[in-house]
């Protein structure tokens, strides 16, 4: 009875903490798609600054809700920059991966950083990220092109693209342009959370891009104390019989 008790605590344990992966978040810009209002965006404000959603625009901001992460766009740049007919920034419905959303940046007045809502990995093991990327220009002058990251709660970074002047070129010759190509990373097990950045540089309207399906996987492990308890259980009912 002993060893069979054993062995069940044993599996139990093992089973808690072999479970299969499972999404954690993302987005595919569904519900952020629905606060657009417009084809293009009319940059406001002066200065660095967090863009804002205005009637007749596409939207750059969405507070997040239990099924799609939020999202934020901050400016650094060219006030003189700015298109009077509007720009291409923000949530878009057109050429998407999957769905009716997507998040597209063509601009020429400096850098606009595309902030994913901060998602919580903690309790996950193996935890991968991925997202769908397109590239909508050829050429970057030597200031131009994007860098993509992830970074964690004390603020280590995990670079994950430096596409800058002619290694935007080369990207983009390498994963053809106007094609949707997936991209997959693992993050760090010791990661308690994972914050996601897209921080595009242009002057000329000659780097681009559209972004689609970010999703974080992993697999649940349960508190060392939870899984304790379930063994427990087992042995319980194991002594009641």
């Amino acid at each position: 009875m002993q060893k069979f008790a054993l062995f069940t605590i044993v599996t139990v344990m093992a089973l808690t903490s072999a479970a299969n992966a499972e999404w954690i978040a993302g987005t595919g810009f569904e519900e952020a798609q629905l606060l657009s209002d417009g084809t293009t965006y009319h940059h406001r404000g002066v200065g660095s600054h967090y863009l804002q959603n205005y009637a007749g625009d596409l939207a750059v901001r969405f507070d997040g809700s239990a099924t799609e992460l939020g999202i934020e766009s901050y400016f650094e740049g060219d006030e003189a920059g700015r298109d009077a007919s509007g720009d291409y920034i923000g949530v878009c419905d057109y050429y998407n991966n999957t769905g009716n959303g997507s998040y597209e940046n063509e601009q020429n007045m400096g850098t606009i950083t595309l902030e994913i809502e901060t998602v919580d990995v903690s309790d996950y093991a193996d935890v991968e990220l991925s997202y769908a990327f397109k590239f909508l220009y050829d050429v970057a002058e030597s200031t131009e092109g994007i860098q993509i990251w992830v970074e964690n709660e004390v603020g280590t970074q995990l670079m994950l693209a430096d596409w800058m002047g002619a290694d935007w070129t080369t990207a983009h010759d390498t994963y053809g342009q106007y094609a949707w190509n997936n991209f997959t990373f693992d993050i760090p097990d010791d990661w308690q959370s994972a914050s996601l950045r897209f921080a595009m540089t242009s002057y000329s309207y000659q780097v681009g891009y559209q972004l689609d399906d970010i999703n974080f996987n992993g697999t649940y492990v349960p508190e060392p104390a939870s899984a304790i308890l379930l063994a427990l259980g087992a042995l319980t009912l194991i002594r009641r019989r």
